[in-house]
C-alpha cells in the first residue's frame, strides 16, 4: 500500500504493570494492512515489555484508508 493514510489511530491506555513498573518509551510496532484498511497484524518490535501488547492490540485497533 505504501504510505496508507490513518483514519482512526486510538489512543493506547497506560496499563497497570506498566505503571507499577514506571515503564515508558516508543514502542514501535510492525503492522500489515488489508485491502480494505484494516490492520491484519501487527508485532511490536522494541520497547519495554509492558508495554508491547497493549500496543499491539491497539494498532490492531487502528483504521486505514481502503487500497484503491
Amino acid at each position: 500500500i505504501g504510505s496508507a493514510k490513518a483514519l482512526y489511530l486510538p489512543t493506547p491506555f497506560y496499563p497497570g504493570e506498566a505503571k507499577r513498573d514506571s515503564a515508558d518509551g516508543k514502542i514501535y510496532v510492525s503492522i500489515t494492512i488489508d485491502e480494505k484498511g484494516n490492520v491484519a497484524s501487527a508485532k511490536a518490535k522494541d520497547g519495554h515489555p509492558a508495554l508491547r501488547k497493549i500496543a499491539e492490540e491497539t494498532a490492531l485497533a487502528s483504521k486505514f484508508r481502503a487500497a484503491t
